[in-house]
């Protein structure tokens, strides 16, 4: 799923910004997974808030956060640069993938927003 959004982005960007499409490509995708990680992170923490769980404080979860974040960032940078790039960008190219419109990548981010700050309502 993340491979069509992200050769969706860069498609969409690839005739504007040239070069620099991949590294905004790169920079949306590690942005939604992101926002999806903080989602699921805000989500497990008024879960366990709820059932009166405190098994990981509030620093120890900033510390795996930014531990995922520098993971996240470190595939996205591995996985969509250079020939591997190429080679799965020839694919899906020719395959019949279907291409995420610019309503849908904007809303996408959107709506993880959205997410976070309703499940943040319930902490």
């Amino acid at each position: 799923m993340f491979d069509n959004i992200f050769y969706s982005i860069f498609n969409k960007l690839k005739p504007r910004f040239g070069r620099k499409a991949n590294n905004l490509a790169i920079l949306y995708i590690s942005i939604l997974q992101l926002l999806i990680v903080m989602v699921i992170g805000v989500f497990l923490k008024a879960f366990f808030s709820n059932m009166n769980s405190n098994f990981l404080s509030d620093e120890k979860i900033s510390i795996l956060f930014i531990l995922a974040t520098i993971f996240i960032f470190f595939k996205n940078w591995i996985q969509y640069s250079g020939k591997k790039r190429k080679v799965k960008n020839s694919k899906v190219n020719h395959s019949n993938s279907k291409a995420f419109g610019v309503y849908g990548l904007i809303l996408f981010p959107v709506g993880c927003i959205v997410l976070l700050l309703i499940l943040n309502q319930a902490i």
